[in-house]
């Protein structure tokens, strides 16, 4: 309780920062913050609002970066998977040095795999498997790029892929 109280507390100090006219960093920091804050109480439209002002209003601010890939994060959790597919490519695009560029990349992955579009989803979990980077989410990937032919009903293909799997990572837990 103690908690909550704290946290509405913030939001409302936050907001009314926000109110000042002149836009300064501190302004971008606070719509960060404010952002992070509605995205975990599930206000996703809202944190949508405040991330993309930090992304507009302050590309510089060192968390401008973070807060595009936040918008992508609250699409997808919002269900707005092509908006979250979109956001997730303009991130891998825009910041392909970055360490979330890849996980950008999958991330629009699964958006449109959800949407059920199964060609677009293989094309960009393919580019992961590709990546010597993708470690974290090459066992993922090729899961699902075997999903992906199996729902574009090429067998073979989707079976030669289960089958790499199976060899570059005979513990999966898809086996």
């Amino acid at each position: 309780l103690i908690e909550r109280k704290a946290v509405v507390e913030a939001k409302v100090e936050l907001e009314q920062l926000l109110l000042v006219k002149k836009p300064t960093m501190l302004i971008g920091d606070a719509a960060f913050l404010l952002g992070t804050l509605q995205m975990e109480a599930g206000g996703y439209d809202e944190a949508v609002l405040h991330f993309l002002r930090v992304v507009e209003q302050f590309p510089k601010s060192e968390f401008a970066v973070e807060s595009l890939y936040k918008v992508g994060e609250c699409y997808a959790l919002s269900k707005q998977l092509s908006k979250s597919a979109e956001t997730f490519e303009t991130f891998a695009r825009k910041y392909k040095e970055h360490p979330l560029a890849l996980e950008a990349v999958f991330n629009s992955a699964d958006a449109y795999f959800q949407m059920g579009d199964y060609q677009q989803a293989l094309v960009r979990y393919q580019h992961v498997v590709a990546d010597a980077k993708a470690t974290a989410f090459r066992e993922e990937a090729l899961y699902r790029v075997s999903i992906a032919y199996y729902n574009l009903k090429k067998l073979k293909e989707g079976a030669d892929s289960f089958a790499l799997l199976l060899k570059d990572f005979p513990e999966t837990k898809y086996a």
